[in-house]
C-alpha cells in the first residue's frame, strides 16, 4: 500500500470533493479517482460515496481517516528523530545566577533529557556579574542573568559588542524575604525606617548584585551576614536571624515561599525593579539544537514561574 494514496483519500475527505482535492494536490481528477479506486481494491471496502453535491465518507471511511491521521502524526516525527539522533552528542552549557538556577535548573535538565536523549548538558550556577565572561569563555553555552536599570546601558553594548542576542524573559522587582515568624510579616508592605534594624543576609559584597549597591545602607543598626549561596541565605531568612533582598517573582515558587515559611515583600517608599534575561551567542543559531535548547529553556521558565 502506497502511502501516497493515504494521503489523497484524506485530502478528498477534508475537502469532500475529488476536483477540489485534485487541485490542491496539483494531479488531475482522472489520476485521483484512479488512485482512489485502487485504493479501496486492495482494501476491500468501499471508502467513499459519490454524488453530484461531492463525496460522503462511508463508515469504514471515517475509520480509515482517523487511523491516516494518527499515522501521519507518527511519521510527521521520524524527521525529528534523526534531527535528535544527529545531535545526541553535542554539548550545551547552561549557566545561570542562583536565583534562576534554583528556579528552574532541575526541571530544565529533565525537559532537556526528555527531548535530546544523549544531549551532553553542562549546569552552573555562578554568580550573576560573572556570567558575560562565562558566555566569552565557552562556546556552546547560555545564560540567564538579571539586570538593574542602573546597568542596562552597559550590559546591552557588551551585548552588541560581543554579537549576543538577549530576549527578555521576566520583569522582576527586587523585595525584602522575611520569615513569616517576624511580627513584620503580617503588615501588608514594609517601608525603610522598618528595616533599620533588623539583621541583613547577603552574598559577600563583591559577589551582591542587589543587597550590596541597593539595600545594605538602609539597614543601620543591624549585623550582616555574608553567606555564600543562596540555600544559606534562604535557611538564616526562615529561621528568622535576618532578612534578604532578592527578586520576588523569581523566588515566587521556592518551596519555603510556597509551604509558608518565608514572605516576600514589597517595600511601598523602595521600588527597584529588574529584568531576567536569556543570553545567547548569535552565531550558535545555526546549530537547531542550540535553538532548540533555547526555546526549551524559555518555555520551562514559563511553565516553572507560571507566567502567563
Amino acid at each position: 500500500m502506497r502511502i501516497e494514496h493515504l494521503k489523497y483519500f484524506c485530502e478528498v475527505a477534508r475537502t469532500k470533493s475529488i476536483n477540489e482535492a485534485a487541485r490542491n494536490l496539483f494531479m488531475t481528477q482522472p489520476a485521483l479517482t484512479s488512485a482512489l479506486n485502487a485504493l479501496e481494491k486492495e482494501l476491500g471496502f468501499q471508502l467513499l460515496i459519490r454524488s453530484h453535491s461531492g463525496v460522503a465518507l462511508t463508515a469504514n471511511g471515517e475509520r480509515l481517516r482517523s487511523d491516516c491521521e494518527q499515522i501521519f502524526s507518527i511519521t510527521s516525527q521520524w524527521p525529528l528523530l534523526a534531527e535528535k539522533e544527529k545531535h545526541a552528542h553535542e554539548t550545551i552549557h547552561i549557566v545561570a545566577n542562583p536565583a534562576a538556577y534554583h528556579a528552574i535548573i532541575t526541571p530544565l535538565v529533565l525537559e532537556l533529557d526528555s527531548y535530546y536523549k544523549g544531549l551532553n548538558v553542562f549546569t552552573y550556577e555562578v554568580k550573576n556579574q560573572a556570567i558575560p565572561s562565562y558566555l566569552e569563555d565557552n562556546d556552546d553555552s547560555i545564560g540567564i542573568i538579571s539586570v538593574l536599570p542602573k546597568d542596562e546601558t552597559a550590559f546591552r553594548q557588551k551585548v552588541k559588542d560581543n554579537q549576543w542576542k538577549i530576549d527578555l524573559l521576566l520583569e522582576d522587582t527586587c523585595q525584602i524575604l522575611m520569615s513569616t515568624k517576624n511580627p513584620l510579616a503580617q503588615q501588608e508592605y514594609l517601608t525603610l525606617s522598618d528595616l533599620s534594624y533588623l539583621n541583613l543576609a547577603m552574598y559577600p559584597e563583591k559577589d551582591d548584585p542587589i543587597a550590596a549597591p541597593l539595600f545594605k545602607q538602609y539597614f543601620h543598626y543591624g549585623t550582616l551576614f555574608h553567606l555564600s549561596n543562596l540555600e544559606n541565605i534562604l535557611q538564616v531568612v526562615v529561621e528568622n536571624k535576618a532578612v534578604a533582598t532578592m527578586p520576588g517573582r523569581m523566588l515566587s515558587q521556592n518551596s519555603y515561599v510556597r509551604d509558608g515559611k518565608i514572605k516576600p515583600m514589597e517595600i511601598a517608599d523602595y521600588q527597584q525593579s529588574l529584568n531576567y534575561y536569556l543570553l545567547y551567542r548569535k552565531k550558535n543559531l545555526k546549530s537547531e539544537c542550540y535553538k532548540n535548547v533555547i526555546r526549551l529553556t524559555k518555555q520551562v521558565f514559563l511553565q516553572e514561574l507560571q507566567i502567563n
